[in-house]
């Protein structure tokens, strides 16, 4: 037994030194295997000999604390394939592959919504969505979610907010529309006189500090400023979230961030070992990083170097059922993690190229609802920021939609348009239903 022992601390050293030999060369998400309790001894003679694997344990999400029924939780899958198909298009038409991106298409989801109750034929909005019925199936599911995500998640946070803002000059919009805002979006309608940018520059404008005080700061400015006779409809999403397995400030420090495989820059590499949620599959792993109470969950999606997998391609692979997959093949080990700390903020000013072509036709073939009034959606942008530290994460974004409104007749106007020291995809999800809240990428810049 003695022999038994010196061989395993041995072996234990050298599984060591290989790891951080494997850090420094081609750092990768280390899995240690865990030793079962009772270990039969082994024959010193049988050189074949291997301790017994342990049974993989299945790391469980928590149930879904959402108080959406059985019927609207089907909905969420159908919500995250639109996630995951909008930020596809969003990703490949950045400049610079791999590219380093943070959005939130669930919050463009929240103001199609908002512009659904402009519509009369609600057809392709819910195709969209992927929410059967009417406007007011889509418009019943938003106001749950608006009530349920604010009120879990212990130390962790989700907020919220959502704005309808006008000029006073612009066209009266019919009271329908904005009570419909304020019951199931509980958006808040906010009237004022714009002023040019030289009486208001941006920064002081009603938009701007609406969006700072809503985002704690995070993001300063609303994307466009309202000018005259123009409205504009706001959605805001603000996460702040702790680590359930905290990193130690201690442990961080200056490494190689591989850009490709012949390229690296020098970034602050946070550190932990301990027991997580990972999936492996064939082009790519994913760990779950646990926040709060356990409510939310950071993914990393983590191309697999061995394969060659480039991060374009998981991205482009990405859909619900790839996302449930991992959700449902995600096994407990311990880990030796490596991530970056890293701030990363976007602008999306083409929000519209991304949303879906049916959606659009269906939308700008019916935008006059009155005699009196055209409501033209001019664009949407959206403006996006995150925080990832030895803590936990911050992550906020606002989409705005820019809107003029001119007398009737104005409809068919033009539309103006886990060592994770490699490029990476990253998702912030509710824990217990998978609705993807946020989604981004890293590439080290």
């Amino acid at each position: 037994m003695k022999t038994f022992a010196n061989y395993s601390l041995l072996a234990l050293v050298a599984l060591i030194l290989l790891a951080v030999s494997c850090e420094r060369e081609d750092p990768t998400l280390t899995v240690i295997a865990e030793q079962p309790e009772n270990v039969e001894a082994i024959n010193e003679n049988d050189a074949e000999a291997q301790t017994p694997e342990l049974p993989e344990i299945q790391y469980n999400y928590p149930i879904t604390k959402l108080s959406l029924n059985e019927e609207e939780i089907k909905n969420v899958a159908p919500g995250n394939d639109f996630t995951f198909r909008y930020f596809a298009k969003e990703y490949k038409d950045s400049e610079n592959l791999p590219a380093s991106i943070i959005s939130s298409p669930f919050s463009v989801q929240v103001i199609c919504g908002m512009i659904g109750n402009q519509i009369n034929d609600h057809t392709a909005l819910c195709d969209m969505l992927g929410i059967e019925g009417n406007i007011n199936d889509v418009n019943a599911y938003f106001n749950k979610l608006m009530k349920d995500v604010e009120n879990f998640g212990g130390d962790t946070k989700l907020t919220i907010a959502n704005a309808f803002m006008k000029d006073t000059r612009a066209l009266k919009f019919p009271e329908e529309y904005i009570e419909s805002l304020k019951k199931n979006y509980l958006a808040e309608y906010i009237e004022f006189e714009a002023k040019t940018l030289e009486e208001q520059p941006v920064g002081e404008r009603p938009e701007d500090l609406w969006v700072t005080d809503k985002t704690g700061g995070m993001i300063d400015r609303a994307p466009e400023p309202i000018l005259e006779k123009m409205a504009s409809l706001f959605n805001v999403l603000c996460f702040k979230g702790s680590w359930v397995d905290k990193f130690d400030s201690k442990m961080t420090e200056e490494d190689r961030f591989f850009i490709d495989q012949n390229n690296f820059v020098e970034r602050q590499m946070m550190r932990q070992t301990g027991r997580f949620g990972l999936f492996k599959g064939e082009d790519f792993s994913a760990i779950n990083l646990p926040m709060g109470d356990g409510s939310y969950i950071f993914t990393i999606a983590l191309p697999n170097k061995t394969t060659s997998t480039s991060l374009d391609e998981v991205v482009e692979s990405l859909n619900a059922d790839v996302w449930n997959s991992i959700r449902e093949n995600s096994f407990i080990k311990k880990v030796v993690l490596t991530i970056p700390r890293f701030s990363l903020s976007y602008n999306e000013d083409s929000v519209l190229k991304h949303v879906d072509k049916c959606f659009l036709e269906s939308y700008y073939a019916q935008m006059i609802d009155s005699d009196d009034y055209a409501f033209i959606v001019r664009k949407i942008k959206q403006k996006a920021r995150i925080d990832v530290y030895e803590e936990g994460t911050s992550a906020a974004v606002v989409t705005q939609a820019m809107i003029v409104t001119s007398p009737g007749g104005g409809a068919g106007q033009e539309i103006e348009e886990f060592n994770a020291n490699h490029p990476f995809a990253f998702m912030i999800s509710e824990a217990g239903s998978g609705l993807v809240l946020f989604i981004g990428t890293y590439s080290g810049s």
